[in-house]
Order: C-alpha cells, then sequence, then structure tokens
C-alpha cells in the first residue's frame, strides 16, 4: 500500500512540473526560429534575419497543441498542418521530418519575396484543382466567374433592394468591396447556379443537399446526424451551447475543423484543411440584401416547394455546421462537385 502511494505521489508531481512548466508557444516558434536559421545558412546560404519576409512571418505559421502537460508543434506547408516537434517540462523537441519540411516552407516563402502574406499563399489555388473526400471529387477553390457557360454576362448587383428582388442570377462582392475577391471569391443568389445557361464546368454539377451530409459522412460523421439548424429544439441547443463551453468533440468540431483553411479566419475560427476541402470565411449577404462576415456558406441545387433552397453551413466556432433551407435571394458561395 506504501509502494502504491508513493507511486501514485510521484505520478501527480510529474503532473503538476508538467503542467506549469509546459513550453509556450513563444518558446516553440523560438525553437522553429532557430531550426529554420540552421536551414537557410547550410542550404540557402543566407540567415534568417537577413530575409525579412520569414522572419517576420514565420510566426503566424506556428501553432501548437496544447495537452495540459505535452503540448506538440504544428506548422502549415503547402495549406495544411504538420506535426513536427513536441514539448514538454520547459523544452522542445524537433523531429526528424522538420529538415524537408523547413526546406518546402523556405522555399515557399522566398517564392513571394514582395507581397507574401499567410493568407494569400493559404488560398493560391488553381481553377481546376480537385480533392477527394470519400468517393467524392470536389474543386478546392469556390466558383469566381462572372459569365454562364455559353459566355452570356452574369450581372453583378450591389443595390440591396433590388438584390433581393431578383428573380434571375446575380453576383456581389462580399461588402460590395472588389479588395475582398481575392480572399473571399463571389458571392451568388440560387438562380444563378440554376440558370438553363449553366455554370459548371464540363464533368461537374452543383451539389445537392444530400451530397453535403455526404460530404459529412465521409468527414467523420458516422451516425450521419447532420441536421436542420432550425430543427434543433430548446434542449438541443442549450446542449450544444454546453458543448462549446466544455470543448467537446463532437462530430461537428471535427468535421468543421477539417473543412477550415488553417489560416484566414478571424479569431479562433481556424482549420486544419485535413480534408484538402479548404473552407474560406466569405461571409454572405443574408436578409434585406445585408452582409454578414463570420462565417461560409454554399449553395445545394436543391429546389423547395416553399420556395427556398438548402445551403450547406460552416460557422466561425468550429463546431457549427449544419444545412438550412434559406430564401434563394441569399448570397451564398457556390463549390462544384464531379459528376
Amino acid at each position: 500500500m506504501k509502494m502504491y502511494k508513493y507511486i501514485t505521489t510521484v505520478i501527480l508531481v510529474i503532473i503538476v512540473i508538467g503542467f506549469f512548466s509546459i513550453p509556450s508557444l513563444e518558446s516553440h516558434q523560438k525553437v522553429v526560429k532557430n531550426e529554420l536559421k540552421t536551414i537557410l545558412k547550410n542550404k540557402f546560404k543566407v540567415t534568417l534575419s537577413q530575409n525579412n519576409v520569414i522572419s517576420s512571418r514565420i510566426d503566424s505559421l506556428i501553432q501548437i497543441d496544447n495537452y495540459g502537460i505535452i503540448s506538440f508543434t504544428k506548422i502549415i506547408v503547402n495549406d495544411k498542418f504538420t506535426a513536427i516537434g513536441v514539448g514538454c517540462l520547459g523544452k522542445v523537441w524537433i523531429n526528424g521530418k522538420f529538415d524537408s519540411v523547413g526546406e518546402k516552407l523556405i522555399v515557399k516563402l522566398i517564392r513571394k519575396p514582395l507581397f507574401f502574406s499567410v493568407v494569400e499563399i493559404s488560398l493560391d489555388e488553381s481553377v481546376d484543382s480537385t480533392v477527394t473526400i470519400g468517393n467524392q471529387v470536389w474543386m478546392k477553390k469556390d466558383f469566381d466567374k462572372v459569365v454562364y457557360n455559353n459566355g452570356d454576362t452574369i450581372p453583378q448587383i450591389k443595390d440591396a433592394s433590388e438584390w433581393v428582388n431578383l428573380k434571375t442570377g446575380a453576383w456581389c462582392y462580399l461588402d460590395n468591396d472588389s479588395s475582398n475577391l481575392k480572399l473571399k471569391g463571389r458571392l451568388y443568389n440560387w438562380y444563378a447556379l440554376n440558370d438553363p445557361r449553366g455554370i459548371a464546368p464540363e464533368g461537374y454539377r452543383i451539389p445537392e443537399a444530400e451530397d453535403w451530409k455526404k460530404l459529412v459522412y465521409n468527414l467523420g460523421d458516422i451516425n450521419n446526424k447532420l441536421t436542420s439548424k432550425d430543427s434543433r429544439n430548446k434542449i438541443q441547443k442549450y446542449l450544444a451551447i454546453l458543448s462549446n463551453k466544455l470543448s467537446l468533440n463532437k462530430f461537428e468540431n471535427i468535421v468543421g475543423f477539417k473543412l477550415k483553411k488553417p489560416i484566414g479566419w478571424t479569431g479562433l475560427g481556424n482549420g486544419s484543411n485535413e480534408s484538402g476541402f479548404g473552407a474560406v470565411q466569405a461571409g454572405d449577404r443574408f436578409e434585406k440584401g445585408v452582409f454578414t462576415h463570420e462565417n461560409a456558406h454554399w449553395w445545394s441545387k436543391t429546389n423547395l416547394q416553399n420556395g427556398t433552397s438548402t445551403m450547406f453551413f460552416v460557422g466561425l466556432e468550429r463546431r457549427q455546421i449544419f444545412l438550412q433551407d434559406v430564401n434563394k435571394s441569399f448570397g451564398l458561395s457556390i463549390r462544384f462537385i464531379k459528376k
């Protein structure tokens, strides 16, 4: 019994020491920078201080997963997190794979020395690049063109009252600000994606609501529990709030986190983009033509009898994903799926 108490005491002491000595994010960043200094000197014949682009941007690419007494170093390369080290008892150790990861990161940063920003590199996808998720093939970039397949122009509509009364296709920038195009893309009403002239490239189509459900299933919702926001009763809503408070690892957390870009979302909204889907915080044009900015929304082709359609929603808080029926005049993003 004494031996048991002794072992228990030792374990508790180690846990307490580990908890209070776990390396901070700054400690992880410092160690990674030191490793990069070595790679820069040996492989590229420059120093970190000589390359102000890398020096000023690298911290934003480094994050940690903190588990109380141990933390893991993660770095964003090619738009995805890669685990490269571990921190414990005040120390940070970088693993052997960092040499190749570090070289890739440096090459990418050096290629855009004048106008590099974390978000720009993160969102730099070719127009026709795709990602396979389960047995689905999705485009990795939201639609952002202003013509139908026959060459006719999709009109840009800025005025809010004109926008909400349309029964034909239209698009707009978030906040009617063209500077949002590169990072946010364009927003479209439902009529644009269902116009008979078509917008989907050959071999692709607009997803149905069932396609979004299947995407969620493929990324971790083994019970296919994706529900409409409006169908949740008060008890479910209170449980969802409690879940957020306790940071429970629900499927919504898992799927939303996997769908979202690891940078570019405000606050704590970034994801891992483990799926490769690359969801960005594109905002929307909501009721009465008013813009909102916090979330990401995509149309489905679904045409419901009550004059609405279904959108797929990924929220700023990474637990928030759901399908919701919305007015066809809303302005949302469009993503294609392979036929």
